[in-house]
């Protein structure tokens, strides 16, 4: 929605500036300052800037009016289910603590959705550029809402579909074991985990992991998505910043003494974690 939002806000802004590059060209039309010939050819020019311009703001709106549609279709399902879970629980079904925390988790979405949808009513009703200042900033990047946070999914099903939502605990799992593992080793007998190589590196991994898979369980795909992503550049930034530079450092003054230093399948498996969680993130934001 964020991208469509802004190819709007630009065709709009592309169409008002045509608009007046034609007022302008009358003007001049009207002061004389322009021959005919050239004022013929740059009208149709301009106009048929203008229909084309007009043609991509109907296909952005179209796909907004489906995306509309969607959530309305969404938010009646939801409705439905919060309906069936009271009747569950009139009739004995459902037990007192269930039927108040999965129907706060039904309203929560439904009144995210009913949001969208005033959002989205709002943009496809709009036509002059001015109109969708407001919209089209909340379109961009805002950070997620606090409730947000607290909203975990009810099911195995819901955490595992679609499958690239477990790329994100995955990594965060991988990253956890990694600094267990071998990173460094002299000879192949003398060897260090990744905590005992870098204490600072170990202990802050081991809370980017733990958060890794524990972000999974969120219901909230956006939410999800910017937590892995976060983590898993701060696991690749502390490699870089605290670790690459102290393995250089080792490593030269090892070479001195005539002992090789061997990079271990820690280092490895920490690096490909990293990247799984912020891909992980990345589908999750695709998600949302």
């Amino acid at each position: 929605m964020a991208k469509n939002g802004r190819k709007l806000k630009a065709a709009f802004l592309r169409n008002e500036g045509t608009q007046d590059y034609l007022s302008n060209l009358e003007r001049l039309k009207e002061g004389g300052s322009v021959a005919e010939e050239q004022y013929e050819s740059l009208k149709s020019e301009y106009r048929q800037r203008l229909t084309t311009i007009d043609s991509e703001i109907v296909g952005i709106k179209n796909e907004f009016t489906r995306e509309l549609e969607d959530s309305r279709r969404d938010l009646k399902l939801y409705r439905a289910e919060l309906e069936k879970l009271g009747i569950k629980y009139k009739v004995g079904e459902v037990r007192l603590e269930k039927y108040l925390s999965s129907g706060q988790k039904l309203r929560r979405k439904m009144e995210k959705i009913e949001s969208k949808i005033s959002e989205l009513e709002s943009i496809i009703s709009v036509s002059p550029s001015a109109d969708i200042g407001v919209p089209a900033a909340r379109l961009g990047f805002t950070l997620p809402e606090l409730s947000s946070f607290g909203e975990f999914v009810s099911s195995p099903q819901e955490l595992l579909t679609p499958w690239t939502r477990l790329l994100g605990p995955v990594g965060g799992l991988l990253l956890f074991i990694s600094i267990f593992l071998t990173w460094v080793s002299a000879y192949g007998f003398i060897s260090f985990s990744g905590i005992q190589a870098h204490a600072l590196i170990g202990a802050a991994v081991i809370i980017c992991g733990l958060v890794g898979i524990g972000a999974a369980f969120l219901t909230q795909a956006r939410t999800r998505g910017l937590l892995h992503i976060v983590i898993g550049a701060l696991a690749l930034i502390f490699f870089l910043i605290v670790f690459l530079p102290d393995l250089i450092s080792d490593s030269q003054e090892a070479a001195a003494w005539g002992v090789p230093l061997i990079i271990g399948a820690g280092v490895y498996i920490y690096l490909l974690a990293s990247i799984a969680v912020i891909v992980g993130g990345v589908f999750d934001l695709r998600a949302k």
